[in-house]
């Protein structure tokens, strides 16, 4: 049992964040997108957006501009599976915003590890970011997996990802 947690890191372009998600081996995946671009404005007011929670990794690619994500594999044991299989249908359950210093894609993947890791901390204060997920996944012994590049040309598509 296993969970893959993919890292995109930004672009630097303004407003470009990067992006954080996480697929369980049982076919659960764990993102959180808000339904629309978020504008300056919405992000440095801090507005809630609405979320879509049912994005598939295809998603998130196409949504990073076909770009592939660092993936990172945790051991999971089936206690773990279960509490983050529990946590993710009871957040969603919950909540349906994606709001940028409160709940974006890598607070969501960070509380849901923390179900499954529930003695780990993070430092208080601060925006969750995907290089943050980052670090936290390298702490606990994730081993990074190796991508092949992406040919040129080919759309992100269901099929390229299921061999890799």
């Amino acid at each position: 049992m296993w969970a893959k947690v993919y890292i995109w890191e930004t672009d630097k372009k303004a407003l470009a964040a990067g992006h954080a998600s996480m697929t369980l081996s049982n076919g659960i995946h764990i993102s959180w997108w808000p339904s629309s671009k978020a504008g300056k404005k919405s992000v440095v007011g801090n507005e809630s957006i609405p979320a879509k929670p049912h994005q598939t990794l295809t998603d998130d690619i196409s949504g990073e501009d076909g770009k592939l994500p660092t993936e990172y594999v945790l051991n999971l044991t089936p206690a773990q599976l279960q509490a983050i299989t529990k946590w993710w249908r009871e957040f969603k359950d919950k909540h349906s915003d994606w709001i940028l210093y409160e709940i974006n894609c890598s607070t969501v993947v960070y509380l849901a590890l923390k179900s499954a890791y529930p003695l780990l901390s993070a430092e208080e204060g601060g925006l969750w970011t995907p290089f943050r997920v980052e670090q936290m996944v390298q702490k606990l012994g994730a081993n990074q997996s190796q991508r092949n590049p992406q040919p040129r040309g080919l759309l992100p598509n269901h099929e390229f990802y299921e061999h890799l």
